[in-house]
């Protein structure tokens, strides 16, 4: 499956590892350019006052993920999370 071109997260994942392996399904064949697409919870934007389940075991990196802002590459977020800052993974 290395033509997928793009990737579909519904809601948010409780880890930057679970989201890095859904959002990499796109793209694989270098010879095409694919697009993560993550569509979040309000939450991950503002706290809620009564916090759910899955806000609470949510991890705050995935939330700045969501919330970082639009010029921020998030493939360079999800590398350096990982602690990957090689040439590889910061293209």
């Amino acid at each position: 499956m290395r033509l997928i071109e793009i990737a579909v997260q519904y809601g948010m994942c409780s880890t930057m590892e679970e989201l890095s392996q859904r959002l990499g399904r796109c793209a694989r064949a270098q010879c095409i350019q694919g697009l993560g697409l993550l569509l979040a919870e309000k939450w991950a934007w503002s706290k809620s006052k009564k916090p759910t389940a899955k806000e609470r075991r949510t991890d705050d990196q995935v939330k700045k993920y969501a919330a970082c802002p639009a010029p921020v590459c998030r493939r360079h977020f999800i590398a350096r999370h990982l602690g990957d800052e090689s040439a590889e993974g910061m293209n």
